[in-house]
């Protein structure tokens, strides 16, 4: 069993383009910054333009309230799903988790990519992810899988597809480099509350 769970064009069309919007709006303001693995920026690891949703000015915010709330209520319905499927991610089996933050990822043609095989739950500082999401923004027909080692699976871009897999060592990935195209991504995770942080 894969334990990933693929929701193909879970979220609307207009939602994925109003995200790449907000995205793009970030990066007029200068909001975006290079990907990060942990706390360094390190493009042999990962090559990408990131929009974190703590640097997403207020103005936006609001602008983008009703896509941004359309999205995490469709990214709730898929983690209903999983946790019906694996019941002991139901509370009271285990602690209560949710979402506090997301970050939306560009990646250019011609290399850009998450090239290091990671997971997300490689340092104790990370330890309270539970499970990793992450939607396809926009369609990518050169490339750019994301590729899980241990499952030998590699999952296309397709705008709209949502997956859902755990956050451990048994679901290390990485991207792929694509070559046309920009490639749009938004992710993050599915966690007990952070340290200092009430849910």
């Amino acid at each position: 069993m894969e334990f990933i769970a693929r929701h193909p064009a879970l979220i609307p069309t207009e939602t994925c383009e109003a995200l790449v919007a907000l995205f793009k709006d970030a990066d007029k303001r200068k909001v975006t910054a290079p990907g990060r693995t942990g706390v360094h920026v390190d493009k042999k690891r990962k090559d990408s333009t990131d929009l974190h949703s703590a640097k997403v000015p207020e103005k936006l915010r609001e602008k983008y309230a009703s896509p941004i709330e359309d999205y995490f209520k469709c990214l709730a319905d898929a983690h209903r799903a999983y946790t019906e499927r694996f019941a002991e991610l139901q509370y009271p089996k285990t602690f209560e988790h949710g979402i506090y933050s997301f970050n939306i990822q560009r990646y250019y043609p011609g290399g850009q990519a998450y090239h290091a095989w990671h997971y997300e739950t490689a340092h104790p500082e990370v330890a309270h992810r539970i499970l990793a999401w992450m939607t396809y923004l926009n369609t990518v027909d050169s490339g750019g899988e994301t590729e899980f080692l241990h499952q030998s699976l590699k999952v296309k871009p397709e705008q709209g597809l949502t997956l859902i897999w755990p956050a451990g060592f048994t679901h290390t990935h990485r991207g792929l480099p694509h070559t046309e195209g920009l490639k749009y991504i938004i992710t993050g995770w599915f966690e007990y509350a952070p340290r200092g942080r009430r849910v």
